[in-house]
């Protein structure tokens, strides 16, 4: 069989949905009990759960009682979203749901909530059992009755859809507006859908929650507004962790009074002896037992008393009473006074319980009372050690929580703890970049500044160093240009005096050339001179 896809279901708040067009509201919602009850997704989901004695084993493990009988869906030819057939008294329900906190019988709380929905239990996912049980545990915690309404405020109900389909399975999640009672997330298995099967109640025990699947009304989903009792202890109780808190309860059950067997009971025979009397005495309550024998010794003493003036007489002590043939099982009314004298003593007895004349059956009768007696002291006693150890084991149980919820508020403290710390750190280290920025920013202006100030004499020493270099390159220059022309003015005079030897060779002397330093009487030109 064919199952749908988890990663392509989603899911849907239910009261959200209700204020949702007409179209989408008919995919969740019923109208006046009616509508489309079709589950064409959940039609084609098959039971793996096949074995009858798994089934058996499953159901003792969590404490399912016997008259309950599980069967296979194989067995009855019956799907998970189909209505069992009419006089099976069965109920469809999921094993991971059982693994959940589903128990039976089932509390009332639970069937309160399941009509108010109009969903059967196998509509219901597995983790949504949680939910149920802890709200039920956590309100005996407050002190105050579980109510739908209570709890209609703080959850809200989901559907499971697949696209534009429903596909009627539904679950309850903490409502985000509203305080939460639980905090954390459950697991689910990928396959419970496939993991169902059907419990048949006791005969004449008809189940009193939805057997047929159905769609709650739309009013029904809506968000409630409370302003009650029970709301305003449940607040104040502190948030805790869904998980652990299941795991420290046991799940809520139904009463044991939910369970009207209806057994005939074993036809009594006729009294014939002391020995079906003594048995028959085993079903006498302990105050009519006591009541039957004070009786029948009194009567006994009245009669020893009537017979002490004839001696002939033996005298026997006699229990009260008529004769055996006058006690049937129909009439156990012993029919005598106290004194002996005719009458009713208004002393009831169970069918089976006659009166005899005999020492033996009044010694019968005698030993089974003390027996009987000491039997209920017995039980009496274990009783209180019972009572004296589970009064221990919640006493255990309450340290326990105790210790647990200040270890969890110790935690809390520390997580604040470590939070602050956090900022703390944040904080310091956010001043320490601060501090090292700006650092950073006077070393660089320092460093700008000596660039600055190394750049402007070495600028300076340059021009100095050009501006000298410039001026010797000057005077050498010039120092070169007046040779030349004194060059020239020797090889001019020369070749005068050759061709005129005759001629006045001073007019062939110039002016004193600009780079004749030592004609100028400058102190670097008769340097220069003397060292040439």
């Amino acid at each position: 069989m064919a199952v749908p896809s988890s990663s392509s279901c989603e899911v849907l708040d239910l009261g959200l949905a209700a204020s949702c067009d007409d179209t989408t509201s008919q995919l969740f919602f019923s109208k006046g009990g009616g509508g489309d009850l079709s589950w064409p997704a959940a039609a084609g989901v098959g039971s793996a759960l096949t074995n009858q004695k798994s089934l058996v084993a499953l159901c003792d493990k969590y404490g399912v009682p016997r008259e309950f009988k599980p069967v296979p869906a194989d067995t009855l030819r019956c799907g998970v979203c189909e209505t069992p057939p009419q006089g099976s008294n069965a109920l469809c329900i999921y094993s991971d749901a059982l693994e959940a906190g589903l128990r039976f019988p089932l509390h009332d709380f639970y069937l309160k909530l399941l009509r108010h929905y109009r969903l059967a239990p196998s509509q219901l996912a597995p983790n949504a059992w949680k939910y149920m049980a802890a709200f039920v545990l956590r309100c005996k915690d407050a002190g105050v009755q579980p109510l739908v309404s209570a709890f209609r405020y703080f959850f809200s109900l989901y559907a499971h859809k697949n696209g534009d389909k429903a596909l009627e399975w539904h679950h309850f999640q903490p409502c985000a507006s509203r305080p939460r009672l639980f905090y954390g997330t459950l697991p689910t298995r990928y396959d419970w859908k496939t993991r169902f099967f059907f419990l048949k109640s006791p005969e004449g025990m008809p189940w009193k929650c939805p057997v047929a699947w159905g769609k709650p009304r739309r009013e029904d989903a809506r968000a409630v507004e409370l302003t009650d009792a029970a709301v305003d202890k449940l607040k104040q109780i502190p948030c805790i962790d869904l998980k652990d808190y299941l795991s420290l309860h046991a799940p809520p059950v139904g009463a044991l009074t939910m369970l009207q067997l209806h057994s005939t009971p074993a036809p009594m025979a006729k009294p014939e002896c002391a020995a079906a009397s003594a048995r028959a005495l085993a079903l006498t309550s302990h105050p009519q037992l006591h009541a039957a024998l004070e009786a029948g010794a009194r009567a006994a003493s009245a009669a020893d008393a009537a017979g002490e003036g004839d001696d002939s007489t033996p005298r026997k002590r006699r229990c009260p009473g008529p004769s055996p043939a006058a006690v049937t099982p129909q009439n156990s009314t012993i029919s005598a006074s106290f004194d002996g004298a005719s009458g009713s003593s208004g002393i009831s007895l169970p069918p089976g319980i006659w009166t005899g004349n005999s020492d033996y059956e009044y010694d019968m009768v005698r030993m089974q009372g003390e027996q009987r007696e000491n039997q209920i002291k017995l039980r009496e006693t274990k009783l209180q050690e019972s009572e004296a150890k589970l009064r221990e084991t919640e006493a255990m149980s309450d340290k326990f929580l105790d210790y647990l919820y200040n270890k969890r508020a110790e935690n809390d403290l520390l997580k604040e703890k470590q939070a602050r710390l956090i900022e703390e750190q944040a904080a310091v280290v956010a001043r320490m970049k601060a501090e090292r920025a700006a650092e950073v920013a006077k070393l660089q202006e320092e460093h700008a500044s000596a660039v600055a100030q190394l750049t402007k004499h070495l600028n300076d020493e340059h021009a100095v160093s050009i501006a000298r270099l410039n001026e010797e390159h000057a005077a050498d220059l010039a120092r070169v240009k007046d040779a030349a022309e004194k060059k020239v003015q020797d090889v001019m005079k020369n070749v005068v005096r050759i061709l005129c030897p005759e001629a006045d060779l001073s007019q062939l002397d110039g002016p004193k050339l600009k780079g004749d330093l030592a004609a100028a009487g400058t102190p670097e030109a008769e340097g220069r001179s003397a060292t040439s």
